[in-house]
């Protein structure tokens, strides 16, 4: 006996029946969108299965690293350095995109720069010995300059032609170059930040014959000899150091090469990139291949997984419980910032007012930031220490940024001023010596009667590329394996 419809014992059939008055048109619709839904269905289960293929991967076969320390501590430089070692192709490939980077860290290091005369120039209290001209005509878009227009400027014995801020339009658009799109929002950061280093380079890329940079470089190019010259200039250099405009080191490298990357045939060169700084938000991850078949043999595995966690307070709640499979932690610690506020509170490169200036009291008694980077620095590191998460990750240290260090102390500023450890001598070996055992000492503390972890120590300089290659290839080598034969993966 045959069933009828209503004679079914299966509750949805009657529910998913079409229904008995269903025309030839209806039934064709709605034959077409069950193979649509079911075409769909097909997509989410490959993409489930893809996905689930790409998490069985990551843990076989795959090295794991955290890109750990402060905001500016040097990590995203780290990582263009692994970037250049093991995926030239892809470096080389994006080389044209950093153009746009870089104008913009030029236009924003020539902003602070004559922001600072204007302000000495408008401060009562401040003795600037000759006064730069500032020509009315470079306010907004101004007409293109000559050589004639510039002979003309110095012809009252001024030895610099000043020019004012960047027009505030020009940043802008190279921010909507980066960003994808202008920016509005008060709520927005006062550091311009991206996304992500993906989504920026394909932002760039919509650009198409890079027609934007292009009319920001054409207007920039115009201001090349000021912009030279504003730099050199010796009455300039005095008004920075005496209000205390503290430039970041990439601020100062753009502009002594400001010739160079206002070229329209400018190419950016390894160490530029290098240089670049363009902030990004929350954790970055990046998928690389080993390139030296020797790592791939020693290692057992063909490419690593890094993450580079943003270096901000707010940034580093919550994310250890992510990454409790992760092999080795790359910690950086910057070694110059002994008398810095922590990095996130620290403001950006700009004339101090005459209220902000401290006064040679002030400057005479050297005391301790309230808020200090190395404080902070310490904190973050032993956070990691103690995070029982963490216990099975080999633990590399990156004394970075000594070349800053250097600098500062041959400055005549003293770390010892600024910290409570003793050591002899102010000179930088001392001090990184007096760091070692600071950073040893903390994990010591945090492993107590558990099972001692050794700590890899390094001197860097992120941004010199031929040490931090020798560097990197030795802990490919030696330190990763035996992060690996701990965790039995080789």
């Amino acid at each position: 006996m045959a069933y009828r419809l209503h004679d079914t014992p299966d509750p949805f059939a009657k529910v998913l029946a079409p229904p008995a008055d269903e025309s030839p048109e209806q039934a064709q619709a709605r034959v077409r969108a069950e193979r649509r839904a079911a075409e769909r269905s097909k997509t989410i289960d490959a993409e489930l299965e893809s996905a689930g293929k790409r998490m069985t991967e990551q843990k076989s076969g795959v090295l794991k690293m955290l890109l750990l320390g402060q905001s500016g501590s040097g990590k995203t430089t780290v990582l263009k350095n692994i970037r250049m070692m093991e995926a030239l192709t892809q470096w080389n490939d994006e080389r044209p995109l950093w153009r746009a980077v870089i104008l913009r860290n030029l236009l924003s290091a020539v902003n602070v720069v004559a922001q600072a005369l204007q302000d000495a120039i408008q401060d009562p209290d401040e003795e600037v010995e000759r006064l730069p001209v500032i020509p009315i005509s470079f306010h907004g878009y101004s007409k293109p300059r000559t050589s004639d227009d510039y002979e003309s400027n110095h012809a009252n014995g001024s030895t610099t032609s000043l020019i004012p801020p960047a027009p505030q339009t020009l940043i802008d658009d190279l921010e909507e170059i980066l960003y994808g799109s202008r920016q509005t929002d008060a709520e927005e950061p006062k550091e311009f930040r991206v996304r992500s280093q993906e989504q920026w380079m394909l932002n760039v890329r919509a650009d198409r014959n890079y027609s934007k940079y292009m009319s920001v470089l054409n207007v920039v190019s115009q201001l090349r000899m000021e912009i030279k010259e504003l730099w050199n200039d010796a009455v300039v250099r005095a008004v920075l150091k005496r209000r205390r405009v503290a430039l970041d080191s990439c601020e100062e490298y753009f502009l002594d090469h400001s010739d160079r990357i206002v070229s329209r045939a400018f190419m950016p060169t390894d160490n530029d990139i290098l240089q670049a700084r363009l902030p990004t938000i929350g954790i970055q991850e990046y998928c690389i291949k080993f390139s030296n078949p020797a790592v791939r043999a020693a290692l057992g595995l063909d490419r690593w997984w890094i993450y580079d966690i943003g270096g901000t307070k707010k940034h580093r709640a919550k994310w250890a419980q992510y990454f409790d499979d992760v092999h080795v932690i790359l910690f950086l610690a910057p070694v110059h910032n002994f008398d810095e506020p922590a990095g996130e509170s620290k403001p950006p490169s700009r004339p101090m007012s005459p209220q902000q200036r401290p006064t040679r009291q002030d400057s005479a008694e050297p005391g301790r930031p309230k808020s200090s980077g190395m404080k902070d620095m310490f904190e973050l590191w032993q956070s990691i220490c103690k995070n029982k998460l963490l216990r099975r990750a080999t633990m590399i240290l990156f004394l970075n940024k000594i070349d800053l260090l250097e600098k500062k102390i041959a400055a005549g500023k003293d770390p010892r001023a600024h910290i409570s450890g003793h050591y002899n001598s102010r000179d930088a070996d001392s001090y990184l010596t007096w760091l070692d055992k600071q950073f040893r000492a903390a994990m010591r503390i945090a492993d107590q009667a558990e099972t001692k972890r050794t700590c890899y120590v390094y001197r860097t300089s992120a941004v010199d590329s031929a040490r931090t290659k020798v560097v990197l290839a030795s802990i490919q080598t030696v330190v990763l394996e035996q992060s690996l034969r701990s965790v039995q993966l080789v």
